[in-house]
């Protein structure tokens, strides 16, 4: 991959996901996938749940061609008829409940949080998502082009 940076590189794939998604300051889309990607997403939704402003908060893009993200997976017998993880209901819930507990935030603080996830295969409405952090991904790559990685935002989980 020619645009791998020093994260792609490593091995074990649970390390590699963790710096991702750590690191994702412009935001992720997640496609269908496996075990990984639902680590990843759930990753991406804890991070996202302790964000103390909207900057912090990184848009999570779920393209979604076939109705993946928005249905449950679908079975005859024990043969899969449809594939489907139904993360559209769940996602935002997690989100709200943790943002609004911590913040106290009227509906339009919130909407500035939610109006950066989004379940869609509209390429414009994916990149409108991603242009409300374009700023934010602007000032962060800048650090990273400037060789002042340090520089670029982050926030502690504080795990007890």
């Amino acid at each position: 991959m020619p645009f791998a940076s020093h994260y792609a590189k490593y091995f074990q794939n649970s390390l590699r996901e963790e710096a991702l998604v750590n690191n994702s300051r412009a935001g992720i889309v997640y496609g269908q996938g496996g075990g990984g990607t639902m680590r990843e997403v759930f990753q991406d939704v804890e991070r996202n749940y302790y964000a103390g402003s909207a900057k912090e908060f990184t848009p999570m893009i779920f393209f979604d061609k076939s109705g993946y993200w928005k249905t449950e997976a679908a079975y005859e017998g024990t043969a899969l008829k449809t594939p489907g993880i139904k993360l559209d209901v769940i996602i935002p819930s997690i989100l709200k409940f943790g943002i609004r507990q911590r913040l106290n935030l009227d509906d339009a603080g919130l909407k500035q949080f939610t109006d950066k996830v989004l379940f869609s295969d509209d390429v414009n409405e994916i990149r409108a998502v991603l242009a409300l952090n374009a700023d934010t991904a602007k000032e962060n790559m800048g650090f990273a082009l400037q060789a002042q990685p340090s520089k670029v935002p982050s926030f502690r989980m504080n795990r007890v």
